[in-house]
């Protein structure tokens, strides 16, 4: 993209009304606008693949910000969400079979009361999630602990059309990084589980097929951010969960625990829960996990 194109690109977003109100009001948001504003990649250009994009629906955008400054990137999204600055800014997945990306599950509720009992489900669905991962997937015998984050839109969006309120939940396992192809393997898993069918069923009165998003190749809001324009509430953090997984007597053990002092542990959570990058300062390991060999014929299969 040339000077040229990307100034006129930075002006127009500089300009538009939602950017000068928040510049006027919000001078920690005016940083990071400005920040963003020199990764704008042009509406002309469709060449230049975005790892980053911006659903405002005053003023959307696409963005490739470098390796090198994801950090000061996520440091001051970071400060905005310390201060509940929303944004709209979400994070796209690698689409090749050679990069990975960390693993999330959207599940998107439609009641009539908006009421969810989410946090029933999130231990087991974690421990379950993990005993499809240990299976298919190459992990160290000796054992590791992961974190898993549960996020969830706490203000339900309520689509009159429907007379139904829209709840939304996520859960994020950001050190397990995945292929496009083994991601869509282990999301198959997940849809085809009976014991997590069962779950859903007996502790939601929900069906799992209902309200799992299909989110493989989909961007992800990072935290803070709105996922719909139409949202009362950005995702925020609601449980983080620690997840020991070992190898004992030949079997795999799975412990979940929940994390009380997250907020403490981890200074930047926005930055802990990216799926694609590792930021300086952040603690949560991050490392593609290869599928078993013993896996591979399925997941040719599946890819098909």
């Amino acid at each position: 993209m040339d000077s040229s194109t990307n100034q006129i690109a930075t002006t127009s977003l500089m300009n538009s009304p939602f950017m000068r109100a928040f510049n006027a009001i919000q001078p920690v948001m005016s940083k990071f606008s400005q920040f963003m504003d020199q990764y704008v990649i042009s509406p002309k250009d469709l060449k230049s693949s975005p790892n980053f994009i911006c659903v405002d629906p005053e003023e959307s955008s696409r963005y490739l910000v470098p390796d090198d400054s994801i950090s000061e990137m996520m440091q001051l999204l970071n400060d905005c969400f310390g201060q509940s600055i929303p944004n709209y800014i979400l994070e796209c997945q690698f689409m090749n079979d050679q990069e990975a990306s960390g693993l999330f599950f959207d599940f998107v509720f439609e009641t009539p009361t908006g009421v969810v009992p989410f946090d029933n489900v999130v231990l087991q669905f974690s421990q379950y999630l993990f005993i499809i991962l240990t299976h298919y997937l190459d992990f160290d015998p000796s054992g590791q602990d992961y974190i898993v984050f549960h996020t969830a839109s706490h203000n339900p969006v309520h689509p009159t059309q429907k007379n139904q309120y829209r709840s939304k939940f996520r859960i994020t396992i950001p050190g397990i990084q995945l292929d496009r192809n083994t991601r869509f393997f282990i999301y198959q898993r997940v849809w085809n589980s009976k014991t997590i069918k069962t779950l859903f069923d007996t502790r939601l009165n929900y069906s799992l097929r209902s309200c799992l998003q299909m989110s493989s190749q989909m961007p992800a809001s990072l935290l803070g951010s709105f996922v719909y324009p139409d949202e009362n509430d950005p995702m925020t953090l609601n449980q983080v969960i620690g997840m020991n997984v070992c190898l004992s007597d030949s079997e795999w053990q799975h412990n979940p625990s929940v994390v009380s002092n997250a907020s403490n542990d981890y200074k930047n959570l926005p930055a802990e829960m990216l799926l694609g990058y590792t930021c300086v300062g952040t603690k949560i390991s991050k490392r593609h996990y290869p599928i078993r060999q013993i896996s591979k014929r399925h997941l040719s299969c599946s890819s098909r």
